[in-house]
C-alpha cells in the first residue's frame, strides 16, 4: 500500500523579499519536484506569479506580517497539517492544526544589539523565541547563527539544525550596458549594520579619481538619524551611484564588471553575497564580524569593521596591487554551497520531525 504524503503548510507572505525571499523561491521548488509532500502555502496574491504555484494549495492571507492581525488570522488560515513551517522567527502564538511544527531563523540581530530597538519589539522578539523553544526542530544558516541563538534563547542547541544558503544561478552577461569602468560594488540595504557610513568614509580618504562606488539598492529610506551621513552622500555626488532594485540578470552584470566587491556588515546571519561575488569572480574585501568569515572562507581580505582606517589600508593595498589574488580558490569554495544540498537536508528534516 502507498504510503500517504505528509501535509505541509508552509508561510510564503515573504516570498518577494531579499534574503528570506531568495531563500525560499530555491526551496519550496525543491520540495514540490520531491513529490514526497502535499504542499499548502499562505501568502498574497503574489503567489501566482511562480511557476509551481499550480502544483500547491494557495491560502491567501490579508494581515500584514508582524501584526496582531496576522496572530488572530494564522489559526484560521492554516488547515490542518502534518507540519507547519514558518522560515521566520513570526510564528503562531495560538493553537494551530498541525501535529509538528518547523521554523528558520536566520538571525538574532534584534536580541543581540537590543539597545537600538525599542523595548515593546524586543518584547516581541522574546515571546515569540520563548513560543520556539517548544518547536522539535529549527533551521538556521551559519553556525555563527546557531551560536547566536543559543546564546540569546532557551532553545537547546542539539534542536537546531545549520544548512547554508547559496548563491543564486544566475547566467552572466559580459556586457557593460552603460556601467562605470572602474568602481567598487555594494550590494545591500541601507540599515545601520550594514556599516555602509564606514565604507563611504574609507572611500572618500581614498582618493581615487577614475572610481566610484556603485550601491545596489534604493537611496531611499536610509535608516539612520545621523544627518552628516547625507551631507556625505552630497559631498561624494557623482562618485557614488544608486541604482535602486535590480533584476537578476543586471545585478548578475553589475558584480561581473565591478573592480572589488565591499561588504563592510557588523553582522550578518550569513552574507550570501560574498557567494554571490565569488560567482562572478571578483575580489572581496569584508568585515571579520559575525558569519562573514564562516561564509568567505580564506578566499576573502578582511577588515576589522570598526576601525575605518583598518579598511583604508586594505583598499590602499589594493590598488596598489599589493593584496594576494584569491580568486583562483573560489570555484572549489563555492562547491561547499548548494541549493540542491540545502533542499535535501530540508526534505530529510521534514522526512523526519
Amino acid at each position: 500500500m502507498k504510503q500517504q504524503q505528509k501535509i505541509i503548510v508552509i508561510d510564503c507572505r515573504m516570498i518577494s523579499m531579499s534574503g528570506i525571499g531568495t531563500y525560499l523561491q530555491h526551496i519550496i521548488p525543491g520540495i514540490i519536484k520531491s513529490k514526497k509532500f502535499t504542499v499548502h502555502c499562505l501568502g498574497y496574491s503574489e503567489l501566482a506569479n511562480y511557476e509551481w504555484a499550480d502544483k500547491v494549495t494557495v491560502k491567501l492571507m490579508k494581515a500584514k506580517i508582524l501584526s496582531i492581525a496576522e496572530q488572530l488570522e494564522l489559526p484560521f488560515a492554516i488547515p490542518k497539517c502534518d507540519i507547519f513551517w514558518s522560515p521566520n522567527w513570526n510564528v503562531p502564538l495560538l493553537p494551530i492544526k498541525a501535529v509538528s511544527r518547523l521554523a528558520t531563523i536566520h538571525d538574532v540581530y534584534h536580541l543581540a544589539n537590543a539597545e537600538k530597538f525599542s523595548p515593546v519589539l524586543i518584547m516581541m522578539v522574546k515571546i515569540f523565541m520563548k513560543r520556539l523553544a517548544i518547536y522539535p526542530k529549527l533551521v538556521t544558516v551559519s553556525e555563527f547563527s546557531k551560536r547566536e541563538i543559543c546564546r540569546l534563547t532557551n532553545v537547546p542547541t542539539a534542536k537546531i539544525e545549520v544548512i547554508p544558503l547559496a548563491p543564486k544561478e544566475v547566467q552572466i552577461s559580459t556586457v557593460r550596458s552603460g556601467l562605470a569602468t572602474n568602481y567598487i560594488l555594494y550590494v545591500g540595504n541601507v540599515k545601520p549594520h550594514k556599516n555602509l557610513r564606514l565604507a563611504l568614509e574609507a572611500f572618500q580618504r581614498l582618493s581615487q579619481e577614475e572610481l566610484s562606488f556603485v550601491i545596489v539598492g534604493k537611496r531611499d529610506g536610509f535608516i539612520t538619524n545621523d544627518t552628516s551621513f547625507g551631507d556625505l552622500i552630497k559631498e561624494l555626488g557623482a562618485k557614488i551611484k544608486f541604482t535602486g532594485i535590480v533584476d537578476d540578470d543586471r545585478l548578475a552584470e553589475y558584480y561581473k564588471n565591478a573592480t572589488l566587491f565591499l561588504f563592510p556588515s557588523l553582522y550578518e546571519g550569513f552574507g550570501l553575497p560574498i557567494l554571490e561575488a565569488m560567482e562572478a569572480n571578483i575580489p572581496i574585501i569584508a568585515s571579520n564580524a559575525a558569519s562573514i568569515p564562516e561564509v568567505g572562507g580564506e578566499l576573502v581580505h578582511y577588515f576589522d569593521p570598526t576601525d575605518v582606517n583598518d579598511l583604508l589600508r586594505k583598499l590602499r593595498l589594493f590598488f596598489d596591487g599589493q593584496l594576494k589574488d584569491l580568486t583562483g580558490g573560489y570555484p572549489m569554495h563555492l562547491k561547499n554551497f548548494s541549493w540542491q544540498k540545502a533542499i535535501n537536508s530540508h526534505i530529510k528534516i521534514l522526512e523526519t520531525i
